[in-house]
């Protein structure tokens, strides 16, 4: 029964990282393409007749990866308290000793990520959201002083923002890449020594 246990929980475990590390990468990639691409298609948009049209591509872009990030925040919403649990299930439930380095790593990398994730989605991920989508409604009114304000808003978080994921990413990769060493160590067969066995012994 334990052993089935353990079994479900690492297979929630590294389903949860794969996502998670998935995610972030797909958002990153995405990202890049469509702010890439987008802006320099001459893309006209009849809402925002009154916006000057250079802007137009970037508008378009901010609101296909507005969806996209969605996404990835509700992937993130279910994965992470997903691995944390799990991780801590294999540290406190199986035994899995914190005071080797590899799970100490890990440990300590995943929450660093988590906690990061949980300070972008309950403080930063609101304001941007708001400021955002008020940037759209005054610029499809023709506000265009009030758009540029919301805008400059939204662009002062968007650094934070995209540093946050950074971080996130490299501590996942180092997570993974622990948990992975923290695997083979607990699955390592004990040492058997190579000496004789002493002669004293020999003679019962």
């Amino acid at each position: 029964m334990m052993r089935w246990l353990l079994k479900m929980v690492l297979i929630i475990y590294w389903l949860g990282l794969m996502l998670w590390v998935g995610s972030l990468m797909t958002a990153g990639i995405a990202a890049m393409n469509t702010f890439g691409t987008l802006p320099d298609l001459g893309v006209r948009l009849d809402s925002y007749a009154d916006y000057p049209s250079a802007e137009h591509g970037r508008l378009a872009a901010g609101m296909v990866m507005e969806r996209n990030f969605f996404v990835v925040d509700v992937i993130q919403m279910l994965v992470v308290p997903l691995v944390i649990v799990t991780l801590l299930v294999q540290l406190f439930g199986f035994g899995m000793r914190l005071r080797r380095p590899a799970n100490a790593i890990r440990t300590v990398s995943l929450l660093l990520a988590a906690g990061l994730f949980a300070l972008y989605a309950f403080s930063l991920a609101p304001r941007m959201n708001r400021e955002l989508r008020m940037y759209w409604s005054e610029a499809a009114a023709g506000q265009l002083e009030q758009a540029e304000i919301h805008r400059t808003k939204f662009e002062r978080d968007h650094p934070r923002a995209e540093s946050i994921m950074t971080i996130n990413l490299f501590l996942l990769i180092l997570g993974v890449g622990a948990s992975a060493v923290a695997f083979v160590e607990s699955s390592k067969p004990p040492k058997i020594s190579n000496l004789e066995t002493p002669k004293l012994l020999n003679k019962q």
